[in-house]
C-alpha cells in the first residue's frame, strides 16, 4: 500500500482539510486490475481517509512524460463535466511519488458496460440481441450526456474558454449501464476541446476504437462534434445487430495497419441498414441510426441535441405504447438476462419443447412486463432474436 498526496492544484482538490495541514493525505489500495493499454492501467481499489473510504477505480499513467500530462488533461476535462449524472466523475488527480506515476481516482460504477451485455446475449441467450427500443433508449440517454458535454463552456490549461468538449472514443466499452438503469459514459483519455480541433497534433492522427471511428478522422479531415454521433449510432447499431459490420471480415491476430485498412475498406463499401438485415427492427429506428452513421459527416445529423430529439419522438411521442422505455425498465432487463435458468428456458422455447421457469424468473418476467409493454406480444413476454424465424422473437408464456 502506498501513500499518495493529491497534488495542491486548486482545480483538483476536494479534500476536506484532515489535521489542520494544507496538505490532503489519503492512502490508495489497488486491489484488482481491470484493464491495461499502452498510456495506463486500470485498476479496481479503494481509497482511504482516516474517517472512511469508497471504492474507487484508479487509472495509472505509465512513467512516460507523455502519458502523463494526457491523463492531467483527461482529468481536468472530465472533472469539467462532474454536474452531470450520465458522465463518470473524477474524484481526483493524484501523482504517486514513490513510483513516479500519476493517476486518475474515479468513482466506481456498478454495472456492466455495453460490451459485455451484448457478449452475454451472443453467449449465453442464443444470439438473441438487445431490444431495440432499450437500445434507442440507450442512445437517448446517451446523447443527452454527450449534448451536454458539446454545450459545455470548458477553460483550457492556460486558461482560456471554449465551448464545448468531443469525447472522440464513445464505444461499448466505455458506456456502463448502472444497477440502477442509468447509462454513463466514461473515460476521456481522448477527449479534446473544440478549440484544439486545428490543431497538428490532432489532424491525421487517429484515436478511438475501430468500428467506432468516424470515417472523417482517417481522412486527414478537420473533426467537430459529429464524429461523437457517428460513433454513438455505432454503439446503437452494434446493441441492436450483435456485432460491428465494419469488422466482420476482420482477423483478431491482424496488425493495426492491416485492421485499420480493411476498416477503411468496409466503409467505403457501406453496409447494409439494419432493418434490411433484420426484418423486424422498426424502419423509423432504423433510419435514425442510419443518419447518425452516414459516411459523410455533412449528412449526418447536425448537433448531438437533433438525435436526442429524433430519438425522443421515437420512443416516447410516436412509440407503439403508451409507456415508452424507462431505466427500472432497463434495470429490469439486465437483472433478467443474468438471472439462472432463463438460458435454458430460451433453448428450449427455440425448440418448442416444454419448459420451466422458477418463481424467481416468473416474478422478474412479470415486473419487466407491466414496465415494458413494448415487449409483450399475445399475452406473452417476447424476446428479439437476430434471425427473422418466428417474426423475429422467442415468446415465454408464463402459464407453461
Amino acid at each position: 500500500m502506498s501513500l499518495d498526496k493529491t497534488i495542491l492544484d486548486s482545480d483538483f482538490r476536494n479534500e476536506n482539510n484532515i489535521g489542520g495541514s494544507d496538505k490532503k493525505f489519503y492512502h490508495i489500495e489497488k486491489h484488482e486490475l481491470i484493464g491495461s493499454g499502452a498510456g495506463s492501467e486500470v485498476w479496481k481499489g479503494y481509497r482511504i481517509t482516516p474517517y472512511d473510504y469508497e471504492e474507487v477505480v484508479i487509472k495509472v499513467s505509465n512513467r512516460d512524460s507523455d502519458c502523463l500530462t494526457s491523463l492531467k488533461k483527461e482529468a481536468r476535462l472530465a472533472k469539467s463535466l462532474k454536474e452531470h449524472d450520465g458522465i463518470g466523475k473524477i474524484i481526483a488527480y493524484d501523482f504517486d511519488e514513490k513510483l513516479k506515476k500519476g493517476q486518475i481516482l474515479m468513482e466506481y460504477i456498478d454495472g456492466k458496460n455495453i460490451a459485455e451485455i451484448v457478449a452475454w446475449h451472443k453467449k449465453n441467450l442464443l444470439n438473441l440481441h438487445f431490444p431495440q427500443r432499450l437500445a434507442a433508449f440507450i442512445g437517448f440517454e446517451c446523447s443527452k450526456s454527450l449534448d451536454y458535454a458539446h454545450k459545455k463552456i470548458i477553460s483550457d490549461e492556460n486558461g482560456k474558454s471554449s465551448i464545448g468538449l468531443i469525447h472522440r472514443d464513445i464505444t461499448p466499452q466505455n458506456i456502463i449501464i448502472t444497477h440502477t438503469g442509468y447509462p454513463k459514459i466514461i473515460d476521456f483519455g481522448l477527449g479534446i476541446l473544440s478549440s484544439d480541433v486545428g490543431r497538428k497534433d490532432v489532424i491525421g492522427k487517429v484515436a478511438g476504437k475501430l468500428g467506432f471511428i468516424a470515417p472523417e478522422i482517417f481522412n486527414n479531415k478537420l473533426i467537430d462534434f459529429s464524429v461523437d454521433i457517428y460513433s454513438l449510432g455505432m454503439v446503437m447499431d452494434y446493441l441492436i445487430r450483435g456485432r460491428n459490420p465494419l469488422l466482420d471480415d476482420i482477423k483478431e491476430n491482424s496488425d493495426s495497419f492491416e485492421a485499420i485498412n480493411k476498416t477503411i475498406e468496409n466503409i467505403n463499401k457501406g453496409f447494409k441498414k439494419i432493418n434490411e438485415e433484420i426484418g423486424h427492427v422498426d424502419d423509423v429506428l432504423s433510419s435514425i441510426i442510419s443518419k447518425a452513421t452516414e459516411k459523410d459527416s455533412g449528412k449526418r445529423y447536425g448537433t448531438m441535441e437533433e438525435l436526442h430529439n429524433d430519438i425522443k419522438n421515437y420512443l416516447y411521442v410516436n412509440g407503439p405504447t403508451r409507456l415508452g422505455p424507462t431505466r427500472e425498465a432497463l434495470k429490469s432487463y439486465i437483472e433478467l438476462i443474468y438471472t439462472p435458468g432463463l438460458e435454458t428456458n430460451v433453448l428450449l422455447s427455440s425448440e418448442n419443447k416444454n419448459y420451466y421457469l422458477h418463481d424467481e424468473l416468473k416474478r422478474k418476467i412479470k415486473q419487466i412486463m407491466e414496465q415494458a409493454p413494448y415487449m409483450v406480444r399475445e399475452g406473452n413476454f417476447c424476446l428479439e432474436t437476430i434471425s427473422n424465424d418466428k417474426n423475429g422473437y422467442i415468446s415465454i408464456n408464463l402459464q407453461s
